[in-house]
């Protein structure tokens, strides 16, 4: 019984020496905070909640495409055609959160079932909101057939650069829109172009690549070329390993194009003689994956074409476009 009295008076004097200022133990497995400091915020330390992914969806111009989410809020605000000015877009977006910033990307969008480049990349920092306006030109809606925008597909990424792409917290969609009063599924696409020096490189059930025309212009050789995504996923149609008159020339790029839609592209060449009459490069047609990870193309193959004087006269073939075929 003294024994079991002596242990208690030792615990008690333990736990009352303990309470005392400065005899507290420090413990190495927890962050110690300098005096006069506080803890972190827990909002900051918790795990990001993610953004829901979302997939096509029809919207009308005014209205939220993203209404549901608490952290975000785009909004295609305007959508005016002009047959000389072209098309101009002006959209909205607020960061509803407190603590984390967003960016907003549309590299590309869809008129009638052609991609057209937007070149569009916002940031939106936290409780703040930002707008931003795109034009795209007569000249590459023309081009493509468009002489009134009856759809209008946007395709914007919405992301938290801190949080590794692939892991949620992405929006990401198609969000279409129908300013003629048209509706899914009843717009007619225009046809594409042919022109009398076109070359097909593949025609298949996944995709299509035809070389329109060939144009050297003062040491730029310009291969206008249609693009043709028969999937349902994201294609980028590579090209690499280009040669001119059988001689090497330094030129790799790539244009996306979105699921069942269309793209007039060109590929670019310097350093060309005046005099070449030949190009050839490899084709590639690879899905583009959510996270970055590495997917093999869905085809790859090496063609030539060949073109003479009066295929580089821009008035035999025609030009699809001014847009670059960097999308």
């Amino acid at each position: 019984m003294k024994g079991t009295k002596t242990r208690v008076l030792v615990l008690a004097l333990a736990l009352l020496l303990a309470l005392l200022p400065g005899c507290e133990k420090k413990n190495s497995s927890v962050l110690q905070l300098p005096d006069g400091t506080t803890a972190p915020d827990a909002e900051n330390q918790a795990s990001p909640a993610p953004l829901s992914p979302l997939g096509d969806r029809t919207c009308r111009v005014g209205q939220e495409t993203v209404p549901e989410s608490t952290l975000f809020s785009f909004i295609l605000k305007e959508c005016a055609y002009d047959p000389q000015q072209g098309l101009t877009l002006k959209l909205g977006c607020t960061n509803k959160s407190t603590v984390r910033n967003f960016v907003v990307s549309l590299p590309y969008l869809a008129v009638n079932g052609y991609m057209q480049d937007a070149d569009c990349e916002l940031t939106v920092p936290a409780t703040q909101s930002a707008e931003e306006e795109i034009l795209i030109s007569s000249d590459a809606l023309r081009a493509a057939g468009v002489s009134s925008v009856d759809e209008l597909i946007l395709y914007p990424l919405i992301y938290d650069p801190a949080v590794p792409m692939g892991q949620g917290d992405v929006v990401d969609g198609a969000f279409s829109f129908y300013p003629s009063g048209q509706s899914k599924g009843n717009v007619v696409y225009p046809v594409r172009q042919k022109t009398t020096t076109e070359q097909t490189f593949f025609d298949n059930t996944f995709g299509a690549m035809v070389i329109l025309s060939a144009a050297v212009d003062d040491g730029d050789l310009d291969v206008a070329c249609y693009l043709e995504n028969k999937t349902d996923r994201f294609l980028s149609f590579a090209w690499s390993d280009a040669a001119v008159n059988n001689e090497a020339v330094s030129a790799s790029g790539e244009s996306i194009v979105a699921p069942g839609m269309r793209r007039y592209a060109t590929i670019p060449l310097s350093g060309v003689s005046d005099d070449a009459s030949e190009v050839a490069f490899r084709i590639s047609a690879t899905p583009l994956s959510s996270t970055g990870a590495p997917v093999s193309p869905l085809m790859e193959q090496r063609g030539s074409y060949r073109f003479t004087a009066a295929a580089s006269d821009p008035g035999a073939g025609g030009d699809p476009g001014d847009e670059p075929a960097t999308g």
